[in-house]
């Protein structure tokens, strides 16, 4: 789905659309963090319904290491608005 509408808009635009990397992100990080168990995400939906057995985000490692890479990300962002001032 992300393709095809990737596809209409470019042909659409002249480009790519540059904030549907945040789409395609988020795709990525789904096929990646979702367990067969819970929420498979298909990769080529509608295409096929494979998936990969990915990482659960309930896994203890997985989710300590989500939170921190977001609490880095926010310090330094944060850090950055505040040099700028």
């Amino acid at each position: 789905m992300a393709g095809a509408v990737a596809g209409v808009l470019c042909l659409w635009l002249g480009r790519f659309w540059l904030p549907q990397l945040g789409w395609w992100s988020h795709v990525l990080i789904d096929v990646f963090t979702h367990s067969a168990d819970f929420h498979p995400s298909p990769a080529f939906y509608p295409v096929t319904y494979w998936g990969f057995d990915g990482i659960a985000w309930n896994t203890p490692w997985f989710a300590v290491t989500n939170y921190l890479v977001i609490a880095i990300a926010a310090v330094v962002m944060l850090r950055r608005k505040a040099l700028t001032r």
